[in-house]
């Protein structure tokens, strides 16, 4: 398993997904795996957003991770 993989994989073991959205323990809407927003136009989750499917999720951590930088960048491109 490569570095990003590993990463990957900590992140949705650690979150959990969650298809439909949900109330988090500070009655946030959050989906998927712990997003507080969806990508791509960065819109606050609401409960009356569509449920998202594993893939999708997982897609989308991806992307949200590139957009933190050289912090996880390296992470995601290792071997």
């Amino acid at each position: 398993m490569k570095t990003g993989e590993k990463v990957l994989a900590l992140i949705k073991r650690f979150e959990g997904f969650y298809g439909k959205p949900y109330k988090d323990p500070i009655d946030i809407s959050t989906i998927g795996y712990g997003f507080t927003y969806c990508l791509p136009n960065r819109r606050k989750v609401t409960m009356q957003d569509r449920p998202l499917t594993e893939h999708q999720a997982a897609c989308m951590l991806q992307e949200i991770l590139k957009g933190y930088g050289g912090i996880y960048s390296g992470w995601l491109s290792s071997s």
